[in-house]
């Protein structure tokens, strides 16, 4: 394996009727910061590990403390790598800046979703500018699709 995963929170500002780790507005657990910057320097050295990530529920709930852990990953010279629902990219400013940062910080790669469920919750206006502001500012970035048949049906696709 090259990447290690870490859920900072199961709290999450949309409720997807299809999420596997039950991750919602109610929830508030939180995986110490210091926990986990004590993992990242052991991760350091893993020769295999090039990558370290982050995700929730939704990691940008917790921006500074996003912040922070990029910068812990960076130091210890790993990539970085956040999943994110992108609820925060309401305003093309805030999404520019926001990325900016933590690129300079060391963020290397951005991943989302885009699917009937999160866009419930999440506009598809705000994913554009996710990507386009990933693309613009020259960090990866993976687009995620998950679905179920009965939503397929649902929407007359299968």
């Amino acid at each position: 394996f090259h990447t290690v995963t870490f859920g900072l929170t199961n709290q999450c500002n949309a409720n997807c009727d299809f999420c596997i780790v039950e991750c919602n507005s109610g929830n508030k657990i939180e995986l110490e910061e210091t926990v986990i910057i004590r993992a990242v320097e052991e991760l350091s050295n893993i020769r295999n590990i090039g990558t370290i990530a982050f995700t929730g529920g939704e990691a940008f709930l917790n921006y500074e403390k996003l912040k922070r852990l990029v910068q812990a990953v960076n130091r210890v010279g790993k990539c970085s790598a956040v999943y994110t629902n992108g609820f925060w990219c309401t305003d093309l400013d805030i999404t520019k800046n926001r990325l900016r940062e933590l690129k300079q910080m060391g963020l290397t790669r951005v991943l989302t979703s885009i699917d009937f469920e999160h866009q419930k919750f999440i506009s598809v206006e705000n994913i554009r500018r996710l990507l386009d502001t990933c693309r613009e500012l020259d960090i990866t970035i993976s687009v995620h699709c998950v679905t179920r048949r009965s939503t397929l049906k649902k929407h007359g696709i299968f």
